[in-house]
């Protein structure tokens, strides 16, 4: 069976998170709201049906990008900078070149998923539980570990879906304890 067939038979994650589950610094002084803490912690999945397809797009999107003589000049597209030139990350690309992966991404069979959590109320929970829990401290890997449900620690989730898909339904088991929409999607912009 070639490479590219035996990938199809099982699912592919690549998952990735924004922001600091981080709550408290030293002496368990609380660290939320000051600058460079965020107040909010996402973690996100994206469930590709071919990577070796989507690796070969991207790939070529990347080389007609560098052959752009518009993007001749930018810093992150020099080779030596150890950035888009190389990979991809939207943290280092201009919006030019965000805007055409997402537009590659829009053309793949891929679907997103992620579950933001509200640190302000993860800190609640954390001050309740110790009230009533000596034994109990708070360390950051709670974030990704709790159990599917438990409030606060999960009080939004997100579901999307590239356009023109009818029904998404949520990835199992790809994010141990991570919350995730179920309902479908229409493909409109307004669900996803």
């Amino acid at each position: 069976m070639d490479a590219p067939a035996a990938e199809r038979l099982g699912r592919h994650y690549y998952v990735d998170e924004a922001g600091d589950p981080v709550l408290f610094g030293r002496r368990r002084t609380v660290v939320l709201g000051r600058e460079g803490c965020s107040r909010y912690f996402t973690l996100g999945v994206l469930d590709v049906a071919d990577p070796s397809r989507l690796a070969s797009q991207l790939a070529g999107l990347r080389k007609r990008l560098l052959c752009d003589p518009y993007f001749a000049d930018v810093p992150s597209m020099q080779p030596q900078a150890g950035k888009t030139a190389l990979a991809f990350h939207a943290k280092d690309d201009l919006p030019e070149v965000r805007r055409e992966v997402f537009r590659l991404l829009l053309r793949s069979e891929v679907r997103f998923f992620a579950c933001v959590r509200d640190k302000r109320r993860v800190l609640e929970y954390v001050r309740e539980r110790e009230a009533h829990d000596a034994q109990y401290r708070y360390t950051p890997n709670e974030l990704y570990e709790r159990p599917s449900g438990s409030p606060p620690h999960c009080p939004r989730s997100v579901h999307a879906c590239r356009p023109r898909t009818t029904s998404c339904g949520p990835c199992s088991g790809c994010m141990r304890g991570v919350r995730i929409a179920s309902s479908g999607c229409s493909g409109r912009p307004s669900d996803w």
